[in-house]
């Protein structure tokens, strides 16, 4: 037979752009969650920086408005206005910070990185596998049983498997 890992994973990225790191070489144990790298997100900072004080400044005029709408000195129309321009950059901010956490490069599971398919400054597309890592804390066994033992197997009843690795 063969043993297989348990968890295998390719582990991709969410988004495109240059890879700007990557912290693990072929070999390296990891965790799940762990962060191995990213992509170049300067520009998305500092998207992100003018997006945050645009919603400031919009929040303010939201404030601005309900209070004069409150106090019968504005429409209902301009309150409104000023609401949906507040709620579209919250959201617009919001997406920028889902872009940012989506140019990250996370292990899905634990264990040892067994290929590295991209180096740092190469420009990758969204699901790039960049690369695969392999949990062995578990492993399944394939295991081929002759025709003449076959017809006495039953599920649930013990087996026993050893390999000249792990006797």
């Amino acid at each position: 037979g063969t043993l297989e890992p348990q968890d295998h994973a390719k582990v991709m990225v969410n988004a495109q752009g240059k890879l700007a790191s990557l912290n693990v070489d072929l070999g390296s144990r990891v965790t799940k969650g762990q962060v191995l790298g990213s992509l170049d997100v300067a520009l998305k900072q500092l998207e992100l920086t003018a997006a945050e004080l645009q919603l400031g400044k919009l929040k303010k005029d939201n404030d601005r408005y309900k209070d004069l709408f409150e106090g019968k000195a504005a429409t209902e129309a301009n309150y409104d206005d000023a609401h949906f321009n507040y709620e579209s950059q919250r959201v617009k901010v919001d997406q920028i910070r889902q872009q940012i956490r989506d140019a990250q490069v996370i292990a899905p599971v634990s264990g040892v990185v067994v290929a590295k398919n991209v180096e740092v400054g190469e420009y990758v597309t969204a699901n790039t596998a960049v690369v695969e890592v392999v949990g062995l804390s578990q492993l399944k066994a394939k295991v081929s049983v002759s025709e003449r033992d076959a017809y006495r197997l039953r599920e649930g009843l013990p087996v026993r498997i050893s390999t000249d690795v792990f006797p």
